[in-house]
């Protein structure tokens, strides 16, 4: 039941990640000023929410999909291929971008103080110590910090795209019809967050789960932020650097 959805997190996890880091460079060069070093601190936060937001996304029906599949009963429902054609009758092709709009609205904000943060901490590093790489230490430290300003910020956002994304799929394996319509309780963002915060409070709510998010969310992204720049450092010329 602990890994339940694991499968689609790892699917997920690889495009996701590559897809999020290559765009992040590419549009990094396309806000670039000619004659500029570095982007400015709004240009590194439009760089970081496009690319969030790209690659959201390219992978977003598997994420609606291990959404679902993580509150369902363990045991009691089919694997990936079941919950995609179960999803597929009940809410057609749109099903699998329920909750779309909130993962963008918080993914603008969220990917961009990300990127952002990591990078202006980055070079203001590299130009007070005049060093061409950072050490070890501060990629993890300032991947972390950039994650936690991230997550914080945006969560109530994250707890409307979950809502949208598993509503119903609590049902799946229980003496229900499956193929009956949905009835449907969150129907937008602003709605959804007025009643989360009126029927569970605004902490408990919206905020809830946010005390594990920021023991992993932080880890992943030093892990995550601090891999790709040292990869990043390796293999580029000196003139990519």
């Amino acid at each position: 039941a602990l890994w339940r959805g694991h499968s689609l997190t790892l699917a997920r996890t690889f495009p996701y990640a590559g897809i999020q880091f290559m765009a992040f460079e590419r549009y990094k060069k396309l806000l670039m000023k000619p004659g500029d070093e570095h982007l400015s601190p709004g240009r590194r936060f439009i760089a970081g929410s496009l690319a969030g937001t790209t690659a959201s996304m390219s992978v977003y029906p598997l994420e609606v999909l291990r959404s679902r599949m993580a509150v369902q009963d363990a045991g009691k429902t089919g694997g990936i291929f079941f919950n995609a054609r179960l999803l597929l009758q009940q809410n057609g092709i749109r099903g699998f971008y329920m909750g779309a709009k909130p993962a963008l609205v918080g993914m603008l904000p969220y990917a961009g103080l990300a990127f952002g943060t990591f990078e202006t901490l980055k070079i203001v590093t590299l130009q007070h110590y005049e060093i061409e790489q950072l050490p070890h230490v501060n990629r993890v430290v300032y991947g972390a910090l950039s994650g936690l300003l991230a997550q914080t910020v945006t969560y109530p956002l994250d707890t409307v795209r979950r809502r949208m994304q598993t509503e119903g799929a609590h049902n799946i394996g229980r003496p229900v019809d499956l193929l009956a319509p949905v009835e449907k309780r969150y129907t937008g963002i602003l709605q959804t967050l007025r009643l989360v915060a009126r029927e569970e409070g605004f902490r408990t709510g919206l905020f809830k789960g946010v005390s594990l998010n920021w023991f992993k969310g932080p880890i992943a992204l030093g892990i995550s932020f601090s891999t790709y720049d040292a990869l990043k450092a390796h293999f580029s010329t000196p003139q990519e650097k």
